[in-house]
């Protein structure tokens, strides 16, 4: 399995490329998106998820479980960024906080440093929202061909047009509207989904930090992140900041920034080195889980072969058995049939013996007459004998 991580900067435009990118995969029965999980816990759910080709996980932090899955297991990024001025004042919209609070909290600068972070990894999508934001069909051509799933025009044109600004609209009125309640409450209100909050967008415009902030906080960004944005092509010059500070105000800040961004490296160096000890750590160990596997494999491999052995006799003692079974069955048609014809003398034996019954009791009957018979003749014969004396006397 493969994971798709959406880990776009915050308020780039990485939900619609996790909608973009769960839309693709699903259409084509070749993944899922899996819902709104914290990046601290994706071990968790790394462990417990299985059976997709792809699974498509939104993330803004790279921690070091999502980098060694990009670095060791070959996991695919999807990365959006956006003018970091834009960020603050989107930011400040949607939380509803001040701009010396978002400075405070340090999202910023873990934007930027995730930024670096994620566009090295090895396999990884970079999007710049001011140029996608208003073409999402070109968009899901894009992130299909980075993953290699293929999509029909009518495919790619309604998942495009199913995520533009108006649809996205659309979705958060109504999700608004059923959970008015809980939104006056003040409760956490969103589309596990969608991962769409019920004030999750504006209107989404380009450069609108020029509108929306003052000129002492332009001034703030543009000089706290003017390297990243000279890098990125949001600003044209050093001259561009310049204009906003005296030359050398200009010099003390681009010493200062270059210093913190010297500090930042170190950093990352230190970071990336810890990620390589582990690394190494994992790659042993996953050469002990080899070497488990193959001595597994060869206990397997003798099992199935005694396995085989056993099946063998179990099918000669299963042929013996078939051949005892259609032996024992001749044997019991024959005994049925004698079982049959003995049924069938039994029956005439019964009636001969009835007959026979039948036979004794008239015999009976013819004997006892002729008893009866004799014994008057004998009586006649007694009286003639006493008449005649009689008569002679």
């Amino acid at each position: 399995m493969t994971w798709v991580f959406c880990a776009g900067m915050i308020r780039s435009g990485s939900t619609v490329q996790f909608q973009i990118t769960s839309a693709i995969v699903e259409a084509t029965n070749r993944g899922k998106r899996f819902p709104y999980t914290p990046e601290a816990n994706f071990a968790k759910l790394h462990r417990e998820a299985h059976g997709h080709e792809f699974a498509v996980f939104k993330a803004h932090l790279c921690l070091p479980d999502l980098a060694y899955e990009c670095l060791l297991n070959g996991a695919k990024v999807v990365y959006s960024y956006r003018d970091i001025r834009d960020v603050a004042a989107s930011a400040i919209r949607k939380f509803a906080i001040t701009f010396d609070e978002l400075i405070k909290k340090g999202w910023l600068d873990q934007a930027i440093d995730d930024y670096y972070q994620w566009t090295a990894m090895p396999d990884v999508l970079i999007s710049r929202y001011e140029t996608f934001h208003n073409n999402l069909t070109q968009e899901t051509q894009r992130i299909s061909s980075f993953l290699q799933i293929p999509l029909g025009d009518q495919v790619m044109e309604h998942i495009g047009r199913d995520h533009q600004l108006d649809r996205q609209k659309a979705k958060i009125a109504q999700l608004h509207s059923t959970n008015i309640d809980a939104v006056e409450r003040g409760d956490l209100v969103f589309d596990p989904r969608e991962l769409l909050h019920w004030n999750h967008i504006h209107e989404g415009q380009v450069a609108s930090w020029k509108i929306s902030l003052t000129q002492e906080q332009s001034i703030y960004l543009t000089d706290r992140f003017s390297d990243w944005l000279l890098a990125t092509g949001y600003l044209g010059s050093y001259e561009e900041c310049n204009r906003q500070q005296g030359p050398f105000e200009a010099y003390e800040t681009r010493a200062a920034r270059l210093m913190k961004h010297l500090v930042q490296e170190r950093q990352n160096i230190v970071r990336l080195r810890q990620w390589a000890e582990k690394a190494e750590e994992r790659v042993v160990q996953e050469q002990e889980n080899a070497r488990q596997m193959r001595e597994w494999a060869e206990q397997t491999e003798n099992f199935l072969a005694t396995e085989k052995k056993n099946s063998e006799g179990l099918r000669a003692w299963a042929e013996q058995t078939e051949n005892f079974l259609a032996t024992e069955k001749k044997n019991s048609e024959g005994l049925r049939a004698w079982a049959e014809s003995a049924e069938g003398k039994l029956a005439t034996e019964r009636e001969g013996a009835t007959a026979l019954r039948e036979q004794m009791v008239f015999l009976e009957a013819r004997v006892k007459q002729y008893e009866d018979m004799t014994f008057l003749s004998r009586l006649k014969k007694l009286v003639r004998y006493f008449v005649g004396r009689h008569r002679n006397s």
